[in-house]
Parts: C-alpha cells; sequence; structure tokens
C-alpha cells in the first residue's frame, strides 16, 4: 500500500511539474471552527521515500536500527499472532524501541500494551526462585 501511495505522489509531482497538492486542518479559536486548506508543494522525486526505504538509509549510515512492521488497526483486534509477532520483536541486544503509528488510531497502544504485559510478568516471573 506504501509503495502504491508513493507512486501515486510520484505521478503527481511529474503531472504537474514538480509540485504536489497537500492539505492541511487549520483552526481558528475566535470561530472555533476547523477548515481544511490545500497548497502547492514543490517536491523533489529523490525525496519521496517509504518507511521501509527511510529506515534502510539509516542503516546504510551506520545506525544499527531494525525495521519491522506490524499492521495493527482499531478496525480490527489484535490477533494472537500479532501478539506474538511484536513479543518477536523484544530481545535483549536490543537498547530501545520506536512505536510508530502512522495513522495514530491505537496501533502504538496495542503494541506498547502488548510489551509492556511481557516485561511485567519478566519482573514478576522471571526473577523467581520458586
Amino acid at each position: 500500500m506504501e509503495a502504491r501511495l508513493k507512486e501515486d505522489i510520484l505521478s503527481e509531482v511529474r503531472e504537474s511539474g514538480g509540485r504536489m497538492l497537500v492539505h492541511r486542518e487549520e483552526f481558528s479559536p475566535s470561530s472555533n471552527q476547523s477548515s481544511v486548506v490545500g497548497y502547492w508543494e514543490n517536491i523533489f522525486t529523490d525525496d519521496v521515500k517509504i518507511a521501509v526505504e527511510l529506515y534502510a538509509a539509516l542503516k546504510d549510515e551506520g545506525y544499527n536500527i531494525e525495521y519491522r512492521m506490524i499492521l495493527l488497526t482499531r478496525e480490527r483486534e489484535a490477533l494472537a499472532s500479532d501478539v506474538d509477532e511484536i513479543q518477536n520483536c523484544q530481545d535483549d541486544s536490543s537498547g530501545c524501541y520506536l512505536y510508530v503509528s502512522h495513522i495514530g488510531f491505537g496501533g502504538v497502544a496495542y503494541a506498547m500494551a502488548i510489551i509492556c504485559c511481557r516485561l511485567d510478568a519478566k519482573v514478576n516471573f522471571g526473577t523467581s526462585n520458586a
């Protein structure tokens, strides 16, 4: 889906002479209303990247980083396989994790809750002498 979006963007940029029509929401405190404003943005085709390309570039620059995409949405509950995949991302070699939601609706909350459950289990049960 990201690759198709990138192709759509590149097509628009080529057809419009290096520009893309983008929109932003502006809120007016005086009227307490929002409006959508469109404007043309100059775009260089080499600057259009999808997430996997960005992380590959960071890795090429020497950053110790690994990119994984686990699709979680609030339109469906997390499956057991989603939970397993998220928990399998965590290992002892990583110092930190970054969870990103591109849509802002629950995916990050799912991932963080799943990892927190695992961390709590390690704290409560992982050091038991029983």
